[in-house]
């Protein structure tokens, strides 16, 4: 950690002048006098009690030295806030062209945290997603969060910055959790250990759609051919029940909860249906013969294993059909909310949702976006503006902590220095235990809230 904040140090405000602040204001790093933060942000929960705790202890020791106030923030609702992060940024851009990195905020902070195109509708479609992800506006409330990651698939109503409720989450294993476990099955041996790193879930869509710029240096050459999505969204609820079979193999997969209007995400059967497909389990296969309309059908995986091209059709379909599957809950959302519109117009509540953020881990993955674009047109509802931050930007990193710090901060809130990390921390006002932004001890107000 120490090294850490050395280097975050250096990237403070240069004060251009010693002795202007007063002598209270600086901080000495590497020689030079920095401005001093006004405020330390860092994740107070959820999340695993030794992390949280370094990060927090660090934070205080900061707030304590530099006399300044500790915000501790909740992790997912800085991942719901990263739009209007990347608004900021922009705004500072054009603001200051020379800046290399800029906020709207006079508030500064220190933090700490744990394509392809194949026709004229793919092209249409990624012009479109480019739009949704550049942010041009400030994201306003109210707006639906689709807050998908490792460790969690969140459906979140936001009203405002302290007001958020769940509309649905997984209760078993979480989207990114999914795509990780799926991915160390189906990925060829020799793929990871051509890849660059580990992150399995980065790599299943690389494989699942390869090209010659994102594939692993010197692996299969062969099979490596930019091509598009060619996706056709269901247009029907009774479109997103259909059962896939592999024409080649016979395996087959079914949408969660596809019998179920349940406002909840299930992806345990589908990774273990995966799982069972890879180990050629013969329940994962028709009788030989049977149901595939390929010569392969009904062959045992373990004595006939499956091709790259077999793996990769199992990759795409299971995201896919996992995409859909959040793309469903999202849909049922927005036409529930939709009628409140008609009966009454008072209250940001009560407002049309003209925007769904999409952020986490696995926002980086663009068949994901793609599919959520492409599904939002077919169903109705193409005048939804789905946000979806950069890139590097939908992973856990202390840009969001610090963002989130930030509107805190000049809502009025500040953190009481005897703040404790918290494991679970439910979002939600209305979840278990001391549930809500605001529902846990510890917090403080220095002035009205703005907005709220």
């Amino acid at each position: 950690m120490a090294p850490l904040l050395k280097r975050a140090l250096k990237a403070l405000p240069a004060d251009e002048g010693v002795g202007s602040t007063g002598g209270g204001g600086i901080v000495w790093a590497a020689g030079k006098a920095r401005r001093k933060p006004d405020f330390v942000t860092v994740t107070r929960g959820p999340g695993m009690l030794s992390n949280l705790t370094v990060g927090l202890m660090t934070a205080k020791s900061l707030a304590v030295a530099w006399d300044v106030p500790l915000l501790a923030v909740h992790h997912m609702e800085a991942h719901a806030l990263t739009p209007r992060l990347v608004h900021a940024l922009e705004q500072g851009k054009l603001a200051s062209p020379a800046t290399e990195t800029a906020s709207s905020s006079s508030s500064s902070a220190s933090s700490a945290d744990e394509d392809g195109k194949s026709d004229t509708d793919d092209e249409k479609m990624t012009k479109k997603q480019e739009n949704d992800t550049g942010a041009p506006g400030r994201t306003e409330f109210p707006f639906l969060s689709l807050l998908v990651s490792g460790g969690h698939s969140l459906l979140v109503h936001s009203r405002g910055l302290n007001d958020h409720s769940i509309l649905a989450e997984a209760h078993n294993i979480a989207i990114g959790d999914l795509l990780d476990k799926c991915a160390r099955v189906i990925l060829p041996e020799s793929y990871i250990a051509a890849a660059p790193d580990v992150m399995y879930g980065r790599l299943l869509e690389e494989f699942a759609f390869p090209t010659s710029a994102g594939s692993p240096k010197g692996w299969d050459a062969a099979e490596i051919v930019d091509q598009g999505y060619e996706y056709a969204p269901p247009r029907t609820k009774l479109d997103e029940k259909r059962t896939y079979r592999s024409q080649a193999r016979g395996w087959s997969l079914t949408p969660p909860l596809h019998e179920s209007a349940a406002m909840r995400f299930d992806f345990s059967g589908l990774n273990g249906r995966v799982h069972a497909i890879m180990r050629g389990d013969p329940s994962a296969l028709p009788p030989r013969g049977g149901g595939g309309g390929g010569e392969d059908v009904g062959v045992n995986i373990n004595a006939h294993p499956l091709s790259v091209r077999n793996r990769r059709e199992l990759a795409r379909v299971t995201m896919r059909i996992a995409f859909e599957h959040l793309a469903s809950r999202l849909l049922m959302a927005l036409k529930k909310l939709a009628p409140k519109v008609q009966e009454k117009e008072e209250g940001p509540q009560l407002r049309a949702i003209k925007t769904v953020v999409v952020s986490g881990g696995v926002a980086s993955n663009k068949y994901l976006r793609h599919i959520l674009r492409a599904m939002l047109d077919a169903r109705g509802f193409a005048g939804v503006e789905i946000v979806c931050p950069p890139v590097h930007l939908c992973t856990d990193n202390a840009a969001m902590i610090a963002w989130a710090g930030m509107e805190m901060y000049e809502a009025g809130w500040r953190s009481e220095l005897d703040v404790r990390p918290i494991k679970k921390w439910p979002l939600d006002p209305g979840g278990e235990g001391e549930g809500g932004v605001l529902g846990v001890p510890g917090w403080y107000s220095e002035k009205q809230p703005v907005g709220e």
